[in-house]
């Protein structure tokens, strides 16, 4: 579960709001330049881990932060300048998922012994894809089918799916919490 919820919110970021913010009507250039931008903690999260210390802790408050922006993505959607407010809740995401990702790896290199590591690293990977074809194409899919019981509404549409993804990761932050040793 903590790699489904690893992979979920990079997905989400990267992959969905594309599609998203395109559905929304802006132009192709537009979603792709700062779509792009998105994607930088990723790539620059070695700056920052260090400070990434008790990653049981990390793990829990970075799925509720993001639980935090997904939910402001979907309250943004409605209001005048939608598109800065929605970049600023996904750009905070980027990082708090750049930071979850820290954490969920050393979660599992601190709690695992090699020979657990080996059996888990296909288990871990398998959870982290399945969570990238449930974000690109199960939810794509319920949008579609929200905006065409709705009158073709795809800002509701996206309301909802940002609504549930968020409280996806509540409900992860909230079982990690309880549950991770």
């Amino acid at each position: 579960s903590t790699n489904f919820a690893e992979g979920l919110p990079y997905a989400v970021i990267t992959t969905l709001s594309v599609v998203m913010m395109a559905d929304l009507g802006l132009a192709n250039a537009e979603v792709t330049f700062w779509t792009s931008l998105l994607a930088m903690p990723w790539t620059f999260k070695a700056l920052w881990s260090p400070w990434v210390r008790d990653t049981r802790f990390w793990i829990w408050l970075m799925q509720v932060a993001l639980a935090v922006c997904l939910g402001g993505v979907a309250l943004s959607l409605y209001i005048e300048d939608w598109f800065t407010w929605c970049l600023i809740a996904l750009g905070v995401g980027a990082f708090a998922s750049a930071t979850y990702d820290i954490a969920c790896d050393g979660f599992y290199m601190k709690a695992l012994t090699k020979e657990d590591q080996s059996f888990f690293v296909g288990i871990r990977s398998t959870a982290y894809r399945l969570s990238m074809i449930f974000a690109s194409g199960l939810l794509t899919t319920i949008v579609g089918l929200i905006a065409r019981n709705n009158g073709g509404d795809l800002t509701m549409a996206w309301t909802l799916v940002m609504a549930g993804v968020a409280a996806l990761m509540f409900l992860f932050g909230w079982v990690h919490y309880t549950l991770l040793p």
